[in-house]
């Protein structure tokens, strides 16, 4: 372990390498030796916030790059780095600009649950309630929430939604880290675990949980909501239970998306049947990518003769000025 770490040191190239051939066995020794678990830490690599797509980070070049107000290490478990990017969780990273760990499969899950920490640094699911506090410094805390919304009717629909997705959630509270999301569900099991557990017996898959709701007084879906929930309570429910659903997708939770088709078609000709039409503005840019330009297919050059060939044809030119003469 101390040579690889060594080696990885000093050709990090060629140790990427070695490591994407044969870094699940350094993970399989983290989840099952208790003795050397941070000596395999050291070895483990992984993409980052903080660095290009495709470009590798360590644990140790993590809490180098750390500010001195950072206690814990923040990682997020997703199967890409496009849903990394795109998270409703990494939000209030991105807007603080604390970097956090990606994470591509399913083993990483557990990797990081039995790591634990890696020089005393925790290591934090930022889908977690706990890395919310985190990031929250203390003078945040001290400060209300700059929303149309007050405390009182915060409370209120925070009471309503409990009722509205009865037997779905188990708590329900106004959370300050979200920035474009209308809720997200936090302490939740490992979308992982559920996985896995599928995969191995489906018949014994283990049943949804109740789940932890944190809802966006900030964001217009919850303002309009809390609007028309006593106006319109059939699809004020709808729409609650299409936030909730949402929220299940972001978190990895959703085994079968299907069962969200009839409620959209419902919500779908409910906004066609609005007169109102919608600013472009809530449209959603999609950046197209340039093509790169075609290149010109090089000219074709005229065979050229060999050089006998030219004596040859040259002896025949004299010898017909010769029989002209």
């Amino acid at each position: 372990m101390k040579w690889l770490d060594e080696e990885s040191k000093r050709d990090a190239a060629k140790y990427n390498k070695f490591f994407d051939e044969f870094g699940s066995f350094i993970r399989e020794g983290v989840c099952t030796d208790l003795v050397f678990k941070e000596d395999l830490g050291k070895l483990l690599r992984f993409e980052s916030s903080k660095k290009d797509e495709g470009l590798y980070t360590s644990f140790e070049e993590y809490v180098e790059r750390m500010s001195s107000d950072q206690k814990e290490i923040y990682y997020l478990c997703v199967p890409s780095r496009s849903l990394a990017i795109s998270s409703p969780y990494y939000e209030a990273f991105r807007a603080k600009d604390k970097e956090v760990i990606f994470l591509y499969t399913n083993l990483d899950d557990f990797v990081m649950t039995n790591l634990g920490e890696f020089k005393g640094k925790k290591l934090i699911s930022i889908e977690s309630a706990q890395a919310s506090k985190s990031l929250q410094s203390e003078e945040e805390k001290a400060q209300t929430t700059d929303s149309k919304m007050n405390s009182e009717q915060v409370k209120e629909f925070g009471e309503w939604l409990k009722v509205a997705l009865e037997g779905k959630i188990a708590s329900v509270a106004a959370t300050e880290r979200l920035v474009d999301s209308p809720a997200i569900i936090v302490d939740h099991e490992s979308s992982s675990f559920r996985r896995m557990m599928k995969y191995v017996d489906p018949s014994r898959a283990p049943a949804m949980p109740k789940q932890q709701l944190e809802f966006n007084p900030k964001h217009a879906v919850i303002q309009k909501l809390d609007a028309i929930k006593t106006q319109k309570p059939v699809l004020a429910k709808l729409v609650a239970e299409q936030v909730f659903d949402d929220a299940l997708v972001a978190a990895g939770l959703l085994d079968d998306a299907r069962s969200m088709v009839p409620r959209l078609n419902t919500l779908l000709t409910s906004a066609l049947d609005s007169p109102a039409d919608l600013p472009e503005s809530t449209i959603p840019k999609v950046e197209k990518k340039a093509e790169a330009p075609k290149a010109t297919p090089p000219k074709k050059e005229a065979p050229k003769k060999s050089e006998e060939k030219k004596v040859d044809e040259k002896k025949a030119e004299e010898k017909k000025k010769e029989a002209t003469a």
